[in-house]
């Protein structure tokens, strides 16, 4: 008998109140899930899809919103693929960090002497069709030799549109 009663001394039962765990004998606030947001102010449905960067680059190192990458083609119309490739081949070759990739790639067109489009200027017409069944043989091979351009001809008035 007395050695029923000494185990049952030794042996400590913890009860758990509602809600608590038991942790090396105290009793602790559980500690909530991973997904549980109820008190986060911030919401997954909350988050635009704007705001998701997305990778750019053979190598995926340039990383631009869509609202960014519009950006770089507005300000880059012409080459906006091949400077984003460069400086995605700089970073996988560097291994460098950058916080803002556009501004990146606008101040490497700077140090290059590039000038972005203006706004304001209106966009050079392209012509989609000439006849030049009007131009000279003399004319019309110094245009295939690349020796004039057609909006010489035409202030000259020898082609028009």
């Amino acid at each position: 008998m007395e050695l029923e009663e000494e185990d049952q001394e030794s042996k400590r039962i913890f009860q758990k109140p509602n809600g608590f765990e038991e942790s090396e004998g105290n009793f602790q606030e559980p500690k909530k899930a991973d997904n549980d947001n109820e008190d986060d102010n911030v919401n997954d449905n909350d988050l635009k899809k704007e705001n998701i960067k997305k990778k750019y680059g053979e190598n995926g190192n340039v990383k631009f919103t869509d609202e960014e990458y519009e950006k770089v083609k507005t300000y880059f119309p012409k080459d906006y693929a091949e400077r984003i490739q460069a400086l995605d081949d700089y970073i996988q070759s560097k291994g460098k960090k950058y916080k803002d990739f556009f501004a990146t790639l606008k101040t490497w067109a700077r140090k290059d002497g590039y000038k972005p489009p203006s706004v304001s200027e209106p966009k050079k017409e392209q012509y989609k069709e000439i006849d030049t069944s009007q131009l000279s043989q003399e004319d019309y091979g110094r245009l295939m030799r690349r020796q004039t351009t057609i909006e010489k001809l035409i202030e000259e008035g020898k082609l028009n549109v």
